[in-house]
């Protein structure tokens, strides 16, 4: 079996028993020695950014569930490299956090389109061997 790069996806199997992982997509953002970093994807949550962030208070945008793993952060995906500095590129228009004072000046400005970005809680992950 082939190991997971990054930017692959990994698609969890039909009838998965492990709650954290059942009908997920996952998004390899990190390999390393010691194991693997990523987040799901498509695991929309009750929350909006306005409400984890103070000065984004008037903020819509979605919440994604990430992964049972540091509940407590906040990251983000994006595909605009151009606006926003210092994001790891995870594929070809994938790009993982960067410079957040320059996200939020874009949804103050409301000059931030939605459908490139994506914000997420938690992450996941596997230590080597797991995967």
């Amino acid at each position: 079996m082939k190991m997971p790069s990054i930017g692959d996806f990994l698609i969890s199997e039909p009838f998965m028993q492990d709650p954290n992982f059942q009908r997920s997509v996952v998004l390899i953002c990190q390999k390393q020695d010691d194991g693997y970093v990523g987040f799901t994807i498509n695991r929309r949550i009750d929350y909006q950014v306005g409400e984890l962030v103070e000065e984004l208070a008037d903020c819509t945008m979605p919440l994604f569930d990430g992964g049972p793993v540091g509940k407590e952060q906040m990251f983000f995906l994006h595909n605009m490299p151009e606006k926003i500095s210092g994001g790891i590129q995870i594929h070809k228009d994938i790009f993982w956090g960067g410079d957040f004072d320059q996200v939020k000046q874009l949804i103050q400005f409301n000059t931030l389109d939605p459908k490139r970005i994506k914000f997420i809680v938690g992450y996941s992950g596997w230590e080597a061997g797991q995967l």
